[in-house]
């Protein structure tokens, strides 16, 4: 893609006007065409700053999926209780990242007729300009009371127990919708997913969630995601809304710059204020039965270390995340900072070796996103929480980096693992002695 083509297709009248529908209020951050990310705070009140934006070189927009009384007073260094009084409030996005954007299709057309099931109609979709999709429903569809307490303040928590629920509503549907293609090949699914045969079951049964990723944990304080009609950068396809029916008649083709139409916007449809409070509802008492909190199980019994343990003491699946990733790198954030952190090393150390992983990756992430997660991770007052537990297969066996070795087999927790290394090791020195 010519840069000048870019710069031609934003001079769109149509284009700016899209793309600063869902600017109001929000958080707007450029990416340029250098693969460089605008300073935050920023944000876009005029049809002339996506001119201005991209005079400048920018390629793509990215909005907050929160609502700030003003987004410019943001800052890194706010604590929870700051944030939340800026709050005004947030919309619910969910980002579909499938292994091949059909499957993906079908994920957001179930989600879709899930959030109708519950009242939600003023749901909006949209192709991301990659693989993936974004199902979302608008701020004024919430309740601002639940439970006594202001719903704008509930975020991400409420947003990710949503996600969570929807998730595992949609869970069987997906499966046998997946497990319907293609005269039920599972082989030609694999070779998709780019995955073994065998590596798509769990317990003998297919998992949806091995070839398409909706992971709540993504839903997280100043996080960011593309505007309508900007451009991905990976394809040079747009990301463009659509409806429902829009799903079933979608093709590539319709994202190429010069196919793309503007005759449907995000979070353009007529909303019936508190319209998702069933939904909201029904997502609370179902994670209170179900025990989930932000859709993590973790092991707390873990011993904190004296100093700072060494990378060859760490697990198969951490050894294998540091080495780079195509898949699950933000998962993979997770993942490390928090075990990075039960293993005694500092914050300046961990944003030094997330940020050398990040160079490993094959399509590193924007390095605003690990800023940002670890920004936040330094609010919770020196606690230090576990990465999720093995077992929960969300995250080491679909990221492809669960290969047990045999200390695993005494471990419920990768952060257990370097302490019965190091014992282990230990006895067997004083055995040789």
């Amino acid at each position: 893609m010519k840069f000048s083509n870019v710069i031609k297709y934003y001079k769109r009248k149509d284009v700016q006007e899209r793309i600063l529908e869902v600017c109001k209020d929000r958080e707007v951050i450029p990416r340029y065409w250098n693969g460089g990310f605008g300073k935050r705070p920023d944000t876009i009140m005029f049809k002339n700053d996506v001119n201005r934006f991209v005079r400048d070189g920018a390629t793509s927009f990215h909005a907050s999926e929160e609502r700030w009384t003003n987004p410019l007073d943001l800052s890194t260094n706010m604590n929870r209780a700051q944030m939340d009084e800026l709050r005004s409030g947030w919309d619910f996005i969910l980002d579909i990242d499938p292994k091949n954007w059909e499957y993906g299709r079908i994920c957001a057309k179930l989600l879709v007729e899930a959030l109708e099931s519950h009242g939600v109609k003023s749901h909006s979709i949209k192709f991301s300009g990659g693989k993936g999709w974004h199902v979302g429903v608008p701020w004024e569809a919430f309740p601002k009371m639940v439970n006594k307490k202001e719903v704008r303040k509930l975020f991400p928590e409420a947003s990710r127990t949503i996600a969570a629920y929807l998730k595992d509503l949609i869970k069987e549907h997906l499966r046998g919708e997946l497990l319907a293609l293609e005269d039920n090949s599972l082989k030609r699914i694999s070779k998709r997913a780019g995955v073994k045969q065998e590596e798509l079951f769990v317990n003998n049964e297919f998992d949806p969630y091995s070839v398409i990723e909706v992971d709540a944990l993504l839903i997280s304080p100043r996080h960011l995601y593309r505007t309508p009609y900007s451009f991905n950068e990976k394809t040079w396809l747009v990301s463009i809304p659509m409806t429902k029916q829009g799903l079933d008649e979608f093709s590539l083709d319709h994202a190429k710059p010069e196919n793309v139409k503007t005759s449907h916007g995000f979070f353009d449809k007529e909303v019936s204020p508190g319209e998702a409070e069933n939904l909201m509802v029904q997502a609370m008492d179902w994670a209170q039965k179900n025990v989930v909190k932000e859709d993590v199980s973790v092991e707390r019994d873990y011993e904190l270390p004296e100093k700072a343990v060494n990378k060859e003491m760490f697990p198969p699946c951490v050894q294998l995340i540091l080495k780079g990733l195509s898949d699950g790198r933000k998962r993979s954030v997770f993942i490390l900072n928090n075990f990075l952190k039960t293993q005694g090393w500092e914050d300046h150390d961990i944003k030094r070796e997330l940020l050398n992983w990040n160079k490993k990756n094959e399509e590193p992430l924007p390095e605003q996103y690990i800023n940002s997660q670890l920004n936040w991770s330094k609010k919770n007052k020196g606690e230090r929480f576990p990465p999720p537990n093995c077992d929960n297969k969300s995250y080491y066996v679909d990221i492809g980096v669960c290969k047990p070795d045999h200390f695993c087999k005494r471990i419920k927790n990768p952060s257990s693992y370097p302490f019965f290394k190091t014992r282990s090791l230990r006895k067997r020195s004083s055995a040789k002695h």
